[in-house]
């Protein structure tokens, strides 16, 4: 029996730099420098199950019936010379600042080639190289971590809140700007409110407390010819009320 495949995303897959206070992430240049290299050096796994990150909200989201991404543009931040960034940013830095940095992947994740590239390209352009450990990643417990982003529900503002101190402060950055525009946000409909959530997409990436690099792709598969079925990969809703078979 031939399958018809839905395809759809709700997950970003994204490095996380803990900009929490007394962390040598607080630096923004060499939040900026690393994330330009690993941007530069991680390929998408050829699998099927990733494409590349077009932001940090994936496509097939949207905010009062607009399709969030197309209506947003694209968000990511150019970094021209991420060496030049980082030689910039290790003035008054000591190596042993980086004691301790050790670059997070959740269990059973199967992407550890792609930490070992980033991880690989980091030690060559910049001699450092980060030990990569397998574990549960939590807020503020990590100093890098390559993690999944998930829009609840399908939310645009649900996955941007969980960089702000309400949504639990995931990668550590405070912006008062960030938070009041987001919150504002939520007061606004249509094209206004994508607008504002484009704004904090951007400035959020900008920063490069967390540098989006693939999107996961998930399919729900239905035999040929079946019809009327009511999906909503967000929910997740599967309505089989009205389906039928032809």
């Amino acid at each position: 029996t031939s399958l018809q495949s839905v395809s759809y995303s709700d997950t970003t897959w994204a490095l996380l730099f803990n900009t929490a206070e007394g962390s040598v992430f607080q630096n923004q240049q060499l939040r900026q420098a690393l994330a330009g290299i690993a941007r530069e050096n991680a390929d998408v796994p050829s699998s099927g199950l990733y494409a590349a990150a077009k932001g940090l909200v994936p496509e097939g989201l949207t905010v009062d019936g607009l399709d969030y991404r197309e209506t947003a543009g694209n968000p990511l931040p150019t970094i021209p010379d991420p060496k030049a960034l980082y030689l910039a940013a290790r003035q008054g830095m000591a190596t042993s600042d980086f004691s301790g940095v050790t670059l997070l992947l959740p269990k059973n994740a199967g992407l550890g080639e792609l930490a070992d590239q980033i991880n690989s390209a980091w030690q060559k352009e910049c001699s450092l190289f980060f030990s990569v450990e397998d574990a549960r990643i939590a807020a503020g417990k990590y100093t890098i971590a390559l993690a999944p982003i998930r829009a609840e529900g399908g939310s645009v503002y649900q996955m941007l809140q969980l960089f702000t101190a309400e949504g639990g402060s995931l990668t550590g950055y405070t912006d008062t700007v960030y938070a009041d525009r987001l919150a504002l946000s939520a007061q606004q409909t249509g094209k206004t409110r994508c607008a504002l959530l484009a704004q904090c997409e951007q400035q959020l990436l900008e920063s490069c407390t967390v540098v989006p690099l693939m999107a996961q792709q998930k399919r729900l598969l239905l035999a040929d010819g079946v019809r009327d079925l009511v999906f909503d990969p967000f929910f997740p809703v599967l309505d089989l009320t009205w389906a039928k078979m032809s």
